[in-house]
């Protein structure tokens, strides 16, 4: 008996011969990008519920106490809510090569924003800083929360149209170093150094994956310790925030008091909590429970469980992004999900890493969780993006596998 070891029919090898094989790194697959969409939206959405929910039980004394009735600041944020959902769903049903194209528009638009708060009676100063636009009425505006947005479409809208002047890279990442430098300047000069950081992590990062030369990172570095430490000793607050977070026990009803409360409102709150509305912290003790310091409430009425089922959130909102941009074949996407990364990983990071001690505390909220309608927005209208980033690549990999199997 002869065995057929190895041959291959004619038919079979008449059609490898003519086939054109489509390489497997620019091959679509329609798993990633299914799971990267139900997990983007999932985490986003579960992390805004519950956000609305501790708003409400950490807002509701200083609610009544400035507004006159506990539902007050819940209110509001439930309307900036659906101003962000709003946003969310243009984003996600917007054609994005019409929004590259206003990537130009949206950045020059940014710019005189943060240009309109030095103008005396448009600029609001908040805690010492001059980052807020007042319109009257109650409606205020943070430019630097709506620059992020921009600063990350507009950087990867340039890179992406700029690849093939990678070989020289003074023209390949001019436009991103110039606008960021830009936008830095503006919001630092205002005095708003969280947001300033969160940026330069962001185009960081987007940068990195970029392939910018190494030089770029390390002269940026440079600059960037340099210009915090000055910042630091210019403002007297600032350096009692540092102090603060090295020794708050030195200054306990002093610089101290905030970081010393919000680890009383994490160590009472054991594994289970104390129940939903009953913290303790809330009832004018701890400041800014409800924004940059809320996650301390959740950890003390939510306990251990809660808090860290809020890390585990913003863990798979952030490796979905990543393996959102990993799929893809559009520099455009890879870049503004490398950016997004950067934005809301960093920003959770540092805000609740000035929560538990372990980083210096700079103002800035939980993204998705803490009350702020300048945060919210944007996020949200991020969130949508990248929804539709991952709509685009399912279409993709449907229509192929559509192709393959014809």
């Amino acid at each position: 008996m002869l065995l057929k070891v190895g041959v291959k029919p004619v038919e079979t090898m008449a059609m490898e011969k003519h086939a054109s094989p489509v390489p497997a790194q620019s091959q679509p697959r329609l798993a990633p990008a299914q799971a990267s969409f139900q997990l983007i939206r999932g985490s986003s959405m579960l992390l805004l519920f519950i956000g609305l929910i501790m708003v409400l039980s950490s807002s509701f004394y200083e609610s009544k106490l400035v507004y006159g009735s506990e539902f007050a600041i819940f209110i509001r944020q439930a309307f900036y809510a659906m101003l962000g959902a709003i946003a969310l769903i243009a984003l996600a049903k917007m054609d994005l090569a019409v929004l590259r194209r206003l990537t130009p528009l949206l950045m020059a638009s940014v710019i005189f924003l943060l240009l309109l708060v030095f103008v005396p009676g448009l600029g609001s100063t908040v805690g010492g800083q001059t980052n807020w636009l007042d319109f009257g009425f109650g409606i205020r505006l943070q430019p630097s929360e709506f620059a992020k947005f921009a600063l990350i479409v507009f950087g990867a809208h340039q890179l992406a149209n700029r690849k093939h002047l990678l070989g020289n890279a003074s023209k390949y990442v001019s436009p991103v170093i110039i606008s960021t430098g830009l936008v830095l300047l503006l919001i630092v000069i205002a005095g708003d150094v969280g947001n300033a950081v969160i940026i330069g992590i962001s185009i960081a990062i987007m940068l990195f994956v970029a392939n910018a030369p190494m030089r770029y990172f390390v002269s940026a570095g440079l600059i960037g310790i340099g210009l915090i430490g000055i910042l630091a000793y210019s403002r007297p607050y600032r350096m009692q925030r540092i102090t603060s977070w090295l020794n708050p026990e030195a200054d306990p009803e002093g610089v101290g008091f905030q970081a010393m409360h919000a680890k009383f409102a994490l160590a009472s709150g054991g594994f289970f909590g104390q129940g939903l509305g009953a913290s303790r912290e809330k009832w004018g003790t701890l400041p800014e429970a409800h924004t940059d310091f809320i996650f301390a409430v959740i950890g003390e009425e939510l306990g251990l469980l809660g808090a860290l089922t809020i890390l585990v959130l913003f863990m798979i909102l952030c490796i979905s992004i990543i393996s959102l941009g990993r799929h893809t074949d559009s520099d455009f996407i890879r870049y503004v999900c490398a950016g997004s990364v950067g934005w809301i990983g960093g920003q959770a990071m540092i805000n609740i890493g000035a929560v538990l001690g372990v980083l210096p505390i700079m103002g800035v909220p939980l993204p998705l969780v803490s009350t702020g309608g300048s945060a919210l927005i944007p996020t949200l209208a991020m969130i949508g993006l990248l929804l539709a980033f991952a709509q685009k690549e399912i279409s993709r990999s449907m229509k192929f596998e559509s192709t393959v199997k014809k």
